[in-house]
């Protein structure tokens, strides 16, 4: 049986009309004037973990199907109330939707966010670190929490963009193919719109899904082969010795290193995107939502 927790209410002058399960806190100034840190999905106290764990993956309550309010908001909503507005009765449920779409789009961008370290700005660090913040996207803005470790990043990760040999478009589909894996809605979100721009088409995204779960592709035999790597070293920690072999073939000493290490590298940051609960940039999650991750 699913156990809910009752949410914190507000006066009526300020909640959903109604009263009851879910109304949390309705008007904007006063949601603009709490805190929420520390707050958690309503979800994340039920019973069903699988359930609350989709919930904070995907960003979007799976009792009241996709479509209905963007990822973002109803992520905001639940963390803001600790309680989600699907449990409402429906006649409630109708005017809490209503209520959250109201909101300016301003509210949500500062409201939503689950990074458990500050996103710094450039005026916080040190003069000599703030080109650390030349391309200032969330992830970026989480590691100069530790200026050094944030360059050691940098360095090899823009050897992997700019430096290596290794095909652009096949390294933005190793890319990919590891934040699929991952479910990281971060890395996939950011490297659908980096692969386009670097020559991956959107039918390469949805054959790499397709070639995941088994299905038929058009994909050429270097990007099969690129695709199964990475989910041999995503998925077992190593690339088996045939497809290695095939690799190596297929493209020499030097770049079959140059993709161990790119995938092994965004295996890497997939794992500091979940621990670190990085969001997705409002600017990317269109294309998140055009190509959306399975839920798990």
């Amino acid at each position: 049986m699913v156990r809910i927790v009752r949410p914190i209410t507000a006066p009526a002058s300020h909640g959903v009309p109604g009263g009851g399960m879910g109304t949390g806190i309705g008007d904007p100034a006063a949601l603009r004037d709490r805190t929420i840190t520390g707050y958690s999905f309503g979800c994340r106290r039920l019973a069903n973990k699988t359930i609350a764990r989709r919930c904070e993956i995907k960003g979007m309550c799976p009792y009241a199907g996709a479509g209905l309010l963007s990822a973002q908001r109803w992520v905001a909503w639940l963390r803001l109330n600790r309680s989600c507005p699907a449990l409402d009765p429906p006649a409630q449920r109708r005017q809490t939707r209503r209520l959250i779409r109201a909101l300016p789009g301003a509210f949500w961008e500062g409201n939503h966010r689950m990074a458990r370290v500050p996103y710094l700005e450039p005026a916080d660090l040190a003069p000599e670190d703030q080109d650390l913040l030349k391309r200032p996207i969330w992830l970026f803005k989480a590691l100069v929490n530790s200026p050094k470790a944030a360059r050691a990043f940098h360095g090899l990760g823009n050897y992997i963009r700019y430096g290596s040999k290794l095909d652009m478009r096949l390294r933005e589909l190793a890319i990919l193919q590891v934040g699929w894996l991952a479910r990281s809605p971060y890395e996939w979100s950011h490297h659908v719109k980096l692969g386009l721009d670097f020559g991956v088409s959107e039918a390469d995204i949805q054959a790499l899904i397709d070639d995941t779960a088994g299905k038929p592709t058009a994909l050429d035999d270097k990007a099969k082969l690129v695709l199964q790597a990475a989910r041999e070293i995503t998925t077992d920690g190593e690339m088996a010795a045939g497809t290695f072999a095939q690799a190596q073939a297929a493209f020499g000493n030097e770049q079959v290193v140059d993709l161990t290490i790119t995938i092994a590298f965004y295996c890497a940051v997939v794992r500091v995107l979940a621990t670190l609960k990085i969001d997705v940039e409002p600017d990317y999650q269109p294309y998140l939502d055009k190509f959306p991750l399975p839920a798990t």
